[in-house]
């Protein structure tokens, strides 16, 4: 015996689930394979049939699991708030294994990427990374703590489509400019132009 009930699927201003004082605020179906919830007769969040969630808009842009949609130039997409007494603040994690089942370990090798934070802009029909900044394994990693990493800063010349390394942070500290490859502290590659003072010492 299968016991479902069926509602309407209803809109953003009508829900199918809604509450007896307050009609326009529920869960609803946009679609087919799609559920959607709204407040004050307006979407909210919509999960689609691939299993996005969208945030503030109709449709996806095409890219993301999560999208979050504002035409406000005043209030952010995402922000990260904590409050506790202490010095602790907000934190974003990004985890990489390379276990095959979501929430395994396995072991990462150097030069696997750990995560990528990319900036876009549309070209009037595609959208186009500008810049990003991207961290890798760097060197192999341990079993006892042990995870070396680096910083992959890029940008896009123009004229071009194709993202660029242009100055890296190694797991030993070492800032390359020009250069994924730095053999010092300070490794430039290319012309420099320094205005005021520089001071030197050497134990």
């Amino acid at each position: 015996l299968n016991d479902v009930s069926s509602v309407p699927s209803g809109t953003a201003a009508s829900p199918g689930f809604a509450f007896a004082n307050d009609s326009n605020t529920g869960i609803f179906r946009p679609g087919g394979d799609k559920i959607a919830t709204s407040t004050s007769g307006v979407e909210r969040l919509r999960i689609d049939a691939n299993g996005r969630i969208i945030i503030g808009a109709i449709q996806n842009s095409g890219a993301g699991r999560v999208q979050s949609h504002t035409e406000s130039s005043s209030n952010p997409n995402f922000a990260a708030l904590r409050f506790i007494e202490g010095s602790g603040g907000p934190t974003v994690d990004f985890f990489k294994s390379r276990g095959t089942t979501s929430g395994t370990h396995a072991l990462v090798s150097s030069g696997d990427n750990l995560g990528r934070i990319t900036f876009k802009g549309s070209n009037g029909s595609l959208y186009r990374t500008a810049a990003a900044i991207n961290v890798r394994v760097d060197g192999p990693p341990g079993l006892s703590n042990d995870m070396p990493g680096r910083i992959e800063f890029e940008t896009t010349p123009d004229e071009s489509a194709t993202s660029t390394v242009r100055m890296v942070i190694d797991n030993q500290g070492k800032l390359g400019v020009g250069t994924t490859s730095p053999t010092d502290r300070l490794h430039v590659n290319g012309n420099a132009q320094i205005y005021g003072n520089i001071g030197i010492s050497h134990n």
